[in-house]
């Protein structure tokens, strides 16, 4: 079962980057590349991804919590803060989720 979801991941992955090939600023696309990179494990290309979908759209909150929670797998609690404080900065709103994330990185970065 896990091949089968691998290759449906990596099609996915491949996918994007076609996609991305013409919409080059498309954040949505970006942010997707990224949690398919997230969900095979690849950290540091799923970081450049949200990174890059922040870049062509700072105000997409998706790709700040994306981003937020690959910091936070990958043992970066300071970044992880950061993303999450903007997620909820862009939302104007809170997050019952982001805020024990964020309150469970804060007693951990103590």
């Amino acid at each position: 079962m896990a091949s089968s979801n691998n290759f449906w991941d990596e099609l996915a992955i491949q996918s994007y980057k076609t996609l991305l090939k013409k919409n080059p600023n498309n954040a949505k696309i970006h942010n997707n590349l990224g949690l398919a990179y997230q969900r095979t494990g690849q950290t540091r290309r799923a970081i450049r991804a949200f990174r890059k979908a922040i870049r062509c759209d700072a105000s997409f909150a998706e790709a700040h919590y994306h981003l937020g929670t690959t910091y936070q797998k990958s043992g970066s609690v300071a970044q992880a803060i950061r993303c999450f404080m903007q997620y909820n900065k862009i939302t104007k709103s809170s997050s019952f989720v982001v805020d024990d994330l964020l309150n469970e990185l804060k007693a951990e970065k103590v």
